[in-house]
């Protein structure tokens, strides 16, 4: 879990800073995090994703770290907080109310 949430975009963000270094141009890089990583919704209390919620986390404040650490020079980075999103027109097996824990048999 920590190694794609966390790590990878680590990675991910060592690799384009060096080569917008190398290459002596400018660039932005966003990086998902959840609003997991913000706040217990009440839509996933109990649901037992404290692991995912602090992989998420990790990635919220590394984009506010980069951020800082890339001020001044020619790199930005922006992170992204996305809440579920299921349209109405799903089957009611996919919208949230269905999923919480508490409605489970």
């Amino acid at each position: 879990l920590f190694a794609v949430n966390l790590q990878a975009p680590i990675r991910m963000a060592q690799a384009y800073a060096a080569r917008l270094t190398a290459a002596g141009t400018r660039g932005r890089l966003m990086i998902t995090s959840s609003e997991n990583a913000l706040s217990l919704p009440a839509g996933v209390r109990r649901s037992r994703i404290g692991a995912y919620a602090a992989s998420k986390h990790g990635v919220l404040i590394l984009a506010e770290w980069l951020r800082e650490e890339l001020a001044g020079e020619t790199r930005t980075c922006t992170s992204s907080c996305p809440a579920p999103s299921i349209p109405r027109s799903s089957p009611p097996a996919f919208r949230i109310s269905t999923l919480h824990p508490r409605n489970w048999a």
